[in-house]
Order: structure tokens, then C-alpha cells, then sequence
């Protein structure tokens, strides 16, 4: 199992995913509707590229407040934390495929500079204190569903 480069156990009632510390080679994790509130033990994948911590919006479901483990992540470059609790991104710059909809939180503070990002997808209406988005030469998908108005520069 230590040679294992993907793994879905989405909707799978974890509480816990230790298990997941040794398999290193891991390049692709779904662990979306599950029943998780910590993430640390993903920061042992370091060859982790995809990761889906997708939510179903249930307050039992993902409840995942912070994404910091995953700063040391430097191969990760899709990320999925839609209906999550996540107020901060910023710990990670080499994402390219970013899903922050459905995010339960006003509060979000989008500092993640986005410099890699090809495909982003939110729901502004979401976001009050997102009021700009700098978008860089490498988007390429931009899925940004209304109100449109709620954004003051893009």
C-alpha cells in the first residue's frame, strides 16, 4: 500500500485520517464528505498534487477550519475545500485549480496571491470582504458567480 499514488475515500464517516501519514507516495486524495476537522497527518504527502476536501454543506460533514498543514505541500496544485469553514488560504502558492465555493465564512481573507492559478471558482456573494481579485496572465477559467457588483476591482 506504500506505493499507492491515488486514494478516494470520499464519503467514507473518517473522523480521523492517520492512517493516511504513510502512504508518502500519495499524489491524488479525495477525502471530501467525510467527517473531518483535522488535516495535519496530509502534511506527510509531499508528493500530494490534487486534493479534494469537499464538503456537502451538513455541519457533521468536513468541518475544516484550517488549511495551514498543507503550506508545506509544494507539489499541490488542485485544491477543492468548497462548503468548508476555511478563512485563510494564503500559506499556498502553487495552486492552479482552486474551488473555494460554498466557503461558511464572511470573514474570508483572500490573501493568496494566485499567481499560478488557472481555474478559480467562488460564489462571491459569499465573500462580503472580498472586494478585489487580481487576476494574473495564467487564468484561464474564472467562474465567479454573482453579484457581480459585490466585487469592486477584478
Amino acid at each position: 500500500m506504500i506505493q499507492l499514488t491515488k486514494l478516494d475515500v470520499s464519503r467514507s464517516y473518517l473522523t480521523n485520517i492517520r492512517f493516511i501519514s504513510n502512504l508518502i507516495n500519495l499524489e491524488e486524495l479525495d477525502l471530501s464528505e467525510n467527517r473531518l476537522s483535522n488535516i495535519v497527518p496530509i502534511k506527510q504527502l509531499t508528493k500530494l498534487t490534487s486534493l479534494l476536501l469537499k464538503s456537502s454543506g451538513n455541519e457533521e460533514i468536513n468541518v475544516i477550519l484550517d488549511i495551514d498543514p498543507l503550506s508545506g505541500l509544494t507539489n499541490l496544485t488542485t485544491l477543492n475545500i468548497e462548503s468548508n469553514r476555511i478563512q485563510d488560504i494564503s500559506a499556498l502558492q502553487n495552486l492552479t485549480k482552486l474551488n473555494l465555493n460554498g466557503n461558511q465564512n464572511d470573514q474570508f481573507q483572500f490573501q493568496c496571491s494566485l499567481r499560478c492559478v488557472n481555474s478559480f471558482y467562488c460564489y462571491v456573494k459569499q465573500y462580503r470582504e472580498l472586494l478585489s481579485l487580481q487576476i494574473y496572465n495564467t487564468l484561464t477559467s474564472l467562474k465567479i458567480l454573482q453579484p457581480k457588483q459585490a466585487l469592486y476591482d477584478i
